[in-house]
């Protein structure tokens, strides 16, 4: 199942590098992607992202504080109610986000803990055990005395990028990356790329293959808020990156991720929703060429 859903991912991310290439033209995906609409039985009046797709499980991850504080929900279907994913990871006391599979029973996700001043979020390993996600222990060579988050894993398991607003980016939040030294070890953290931190803000990165990453930045202009851009990893190094000016408004789009079938899912708080971020989706028109 993963290998068929790893397939469709190339697919579409090939589609999406050629389209981007005329992303002048708005409405070229905007004729090759529905409308976007909020995910049925999934939005509530608290905030919703972090999506991610669970191919061995069949099943959709997600991030919700409908309790009142963060925690990772799951959905099977589209007429499926969200429930609470069992295992320690999910501790009731404990704000708990930001699932990221790897390959087999890794995974990993950001836990806040309790520092002498205020909490704050930290890189975890999280073991998969059958529908459960457990509490596993900090990636040393990621966390440090600076705000570190919403990790990514690529689809072979080499690279982990990371959101962070450690010494040596270029201001506020960028994205860093590691490389995969042996099992439970990574290289230290490195800037991604001048061609894709900018001075504002990067967050909420997705690995569509091992070499194409989508994300969401205030830095560029843009729409406005956060918009979604799509970077390729060429000859060794990050591209420049493309927005995806289909899904970008004025408002704020993040936290993208890709669903069997070629839908797509992304977090915004633009009118028509539930409240806050929701997770909203487009589906590609079997029309289309």
């Amino acid at each position: 199942m993963r290998r068929v859903y790893l397939l469709i991912a190339l697919t579409l991310v090939i589609s999406m590098i050629a389209q981007a290439q005329t992303m002048t033209d708005a409405g070229r995906l905007m004729a090759v992607y529905s409308t976007p609409e909020p995910m049925p039985n999934v939005n509530s009046p608290s905030d919703e992202y972090g999506p991610v797709f669970d191919a061995v499980r069949n099943r959709l991850l997600f991030t919700s504080e409908r309790t009142g504080f963060a925690q990772v929900w799951l959905k099977r279907d589209i007429d499926s109610l969200p429930q609470l994913v069992p295992g320690t990871f999910n501790d009731g006391s404990k704000h708990r986000s930001y699932i990221s599979l790897g390959i087999g029973s890794e995974a990993v996700g950001v836990a806040f803990f309790s520092g002498e001043k205020q909490a704050y979020p930290t890189i975890i390993t999280v073991p998969v055990d059958a529908d459960a996600l457990n509490e596993g222990h900090p990636i040393a060579s990621i966390n440090d005395s600076s705000f570190s988050t919403q990790p990514a894993l690529s689809p072979d398991g080499t690279r982990l990028v990371f959101v962070s607003n450690r010494d040596g980016g270029l201001g506020g939040l960028d994205l860093w990356i590691c490389d995969r030294r042996s099992v439970l070890e990574w290289s230290a953290p490195a800037q991604i790329s001048n061609h894709v931190n900018s001075p504002g803000d990067e967050i909420t990165p997705f690995f569509l293959t091992n070499d194409s990453l989508v994300y969401a930045s205030d830095g560029y202009g843009g729409k406005g808020g956060y918009d979604l851009f799509l970077v390729v990893l060429k000859d060794g190094a990050w591209q420049e990156p493309e927005p995806l000016t289909f899904l970008n408004t004025e408002f704020n789009e993040s936290d993208f991720a890709v669903l069997p079938n070629g839908i797509l899912v992304f977090a915004t708080d633009r009118p028509g929703g539930s409240g806050k971020l929701d997770l909203w989706t487009v589906h590609r028109l079997t029309s289309s060429r």
